[in-house]
């Protein structure tokens, strides 16, 4: 079952209204069927006649007959070579949705996995085809792209890349050098600042002491803990 993109809110209606709207609905969707079923009838049509004219006598005939050119007809075709036999299955797509899965263009997964859904009773929304419609063209464009390179020019590529993956890592590391250093820098200056405050604190003659002993000893961070026991009181 094909969805829209929101539901209509029927409850804003007047009961005797709504019902009468939800039915037109259904009648319309019946006839929206009709049409989804009848254009692949006229492409199987169609694909019939170009074979038995002969070449050159299709587009001729499609302009008496029709006033038609054959880019029309193409998309007539195109459903019925794609969707013949399952007209029932698809008959909820809407015609845009129907002529865009059929275009030669869409990868058969994409029709096949729709089917698939419509088939199995499942939901689906309108604009999701769309979507996978336009990132499998997508796709397939890059990989006949991608198909076409020679072997040269693969790896002319390859090197753009590594050259592009090695200016972002070197951009990386700069930006960690630059954050280092102003970390560096930070440090400094809280250091400086704690510095300060503690030769204001002890005295120059004190302070001289406690450089002379952080120099002198290896293991510093004792002498430290232990001026900090004494600080506190706690010796």
């Amino acid at each position: 079952m094909i969805t829209a993109p929101f539901a209509f809110e029927y409850s804003v209606l007047e009961p005797n209204v709504a019902a009468t709207v939800q039915q037109t609905a259904e009648r319309i969707r019946g006839k929206q069927r009709d049409v989804i079923s009848n254009i692949i009838s006229i492409g199987a049509d169609l694909i019939r006649v170009k074979e038995m004219v002969g070449h050159g006598n299709f587009g001729p005939w499609l302009a008496a007959e029709f006033a038609w050119d054959e880019r029309t007809a193409r998309r007539y075709m195109a459903a019925a070579a794609a969707f013949e036999g399952k007209s029932d299955i698809v008959s909820v797509l809407s015609q845009t949705t129907l002529y865009a899965l059929a275009a030669p263009s869409t990868p058969a997964a994409v029709r096949e996995d729709v089917v698939r859904r419509l088939d199995a009773g499942q939901h689906v929304d309108a604009a999701d085809i769309d979507g996978k419609i336009r990132e499998a063209r997508e796709r397939a464009k890059m990989e006949r792209v991608e198909a076409k390179l020679t072997a040269k020019q693969r790896k002319a590529r390859e090197r753009q890349r590594q050259r592009k993956a090695r200016k972002r890592k070197g951009r990386e590391r700069e930006a960690e050098q630059v954050n280092w250093q102003e970390r560096r820098q930070k440090e400094e200056i809280e250091a400086r600042t704690r510095a300060d405050v503690l030769f204001h604190a002890i005295g120059r003659d004190a302070a001289r002491l406690v450089v002379a002993e952080l120099h002198r000893r290896l293991d510093s961070y004792l002498v430290l803990e232990r001026l900090h026991e004494l600080v506190e009181g706690r010796a």
